[in-house]
């Protein structure tokens, strides 16, 4: 496959016929048997150029992991590294939005593979779930790493549902109600486990393969990802999904400030304390928050209350096209260069147009910006330079090529 260069790459459209996997008409309840849509699967330079970049550098290869994804790629070493189940679950999204139910259908399968089953002394914890990395060992053999995270889970979620939405194929929706079953009943009850002092009615952040819980609530990650439990609700007739869903979106809403910022998380704290808003704390700091959660609380709290949703808009600083990686939670701007390297984050700069057009609001032309972020490989640079407008360094993002390149927003 040629290689597009990204100044050019987004604006040149191509009509491209994707590779399928046969020619048969797919049987309902059987993803296996989809093809890739050859016939609407038609894709700019750009989308082109990525698509063979993730699959020379962002597909995993061996039989033991085969079509999860990496997170990031390095050129300078040439090394993929990082595979994780969001990810790979982002992958099943961005192509099903490409038509492309086929590959969507294999990586969503290779992810089934590492939902644990609950097995182990301390299996009650962890089943339905998902971790989030899935790491090599020094023999060779791939095992899921120690941590499995809520908001991770959910997006897994979401892609295990639009992929039941599109084929019918119950295994997926069973495999998504399962991990329901495990945030609605183990990570929302940190009461039970010791780790809060009185119930929150909200998935609380991860727990180890050893059994041992984060006990902090993230804010931006599940504000963004809350919808699928509604759709899981819709699904399965089970209105307890819904009524979680309800519930955490009205804790999290405490985590706004009056100025219209985010803060990162709720830490209850360990002994864990009764509820309080002050428990509610920035990234890091203790004013400096991350501009991709901050605009993903933004986007979620958009589906329900337009007002506290502007009141983020007018908090943050988007006179440029460029968002910093890291905001002042004080400001809305980027934050001193003593704080926090100064950096434009190129998927935040896709969020704020995602925003932007939620809200009917004006976001700067941010097209320039984004093409070069493209590379002649097809990948992503995950932050550019804000003097210099080139990628700060040599690490490739793969979740920033779905969001930049398809509407992974909007549920298909």
């Amino acid at each position: 496959m040629g290689r597009v260069g990204g100044g050019a790459a987004v604006s040149m459209v191509i009509a491209w016929l994707a590779s399928g996997c046969g020619t048969e008409p797919a049987t309902l309840g059987d993803s296996t048997a989809l093809p890739n849509d050859t016939a609407t699967s038609q894709v700019d330079a750009a989308t082109q150029a990525f698509v063979g970049f993730l699959d020379i550098h962002g597909r995993a290869t061996d039989p033991a992991v085969r079509d999860l994804y990496y997170a990031y790629y390095d050129r300078d070493t040439e090394v993929p590294w990082f595979i994780s189940t969001m990810i790979s679950a982002e992958a099943v999204r961005f192509f099903l939005r490409l038509n492309r139910p086929a590959d969507a259908a294999r990586t969503a399968q290779a992810l089934l593979a590492w939902q644990h089953d609950g097995a182990g002394d301390l299996g009650e914890r962890l089943a339905g779930a998902f971790p989030s990395e899935v790491t090599q060992t020094n023999s060779g053999a791939y095992v899921a790493n120690y941590l499995y995270d809520s908001g991770d889970n959910l997006a897994v979620m979401d892609a295990l549902l639009e992929m039941y939405e599109t084929t019918g194929d119950a295994q997926y929706l069973e495999a998504a109600h399962t991990t329901g079953r495990w945030l609605r009943d183990v990570m929302s009850h940190g009461e039970r486990y010791s780790v809060w002092s009185e119930p929150h009615h909200v998935p609380m952040k991860a727990v180890t393969d050893q059994g041992a819980f984060d006990n902090r609530i993230a804010v931006g990650r599940l504000l963004f990802w809350l919808p699928v439990l509604t759709r899981l609700a819709a699904h399965t007739g089970d209105i307890s999904f819904a009524d979680l869903a309800n519930t955490s979106y009205a804790f999290l809403a405490q985590g706004q400030t009056a100025s219209g910022a985010y803060y990162d998380h709720y830490d209850p704290g360990y002994p864990a304390q009764a509820f309080n808003v002050a428990n509610f704390h920035a990234y890091a700091d203790p004013n400096l928050v991350v501009a991709d959660d901050s605009l993903r609380a933004a986007l979620g709290i958009a589906q329900n209350d337009a007002y506290a949703a502007n009141l983020f808009w007018n908090w943050l600083a988007h006179d440029v096209p460029g968002i910093s990686g890291y905001l002042d939670l004080r400001t809305g701007q980027a934050p001193a260069a003593d704080i926090a390297t100064p950096s434009y984050d190129v998927i935040s700069t896709m969020l704020l147009q995602q925003l932007a057009t939620k809200l009917g609001q004006a976001a700067p032309d941010a097209n320039a910006f984004l093409q070069a972020a493209q590379h002649a490989n097809g990948g992503f640079a995950w932050g550019l330079d804000p003097t210099t407008q080139q990628p700060l360094d040599n690490t490739q993002s793969t979740l920033t090529g779905f969001w930049v390149l398809a509407d992974m927003l909007t549920p298909r």
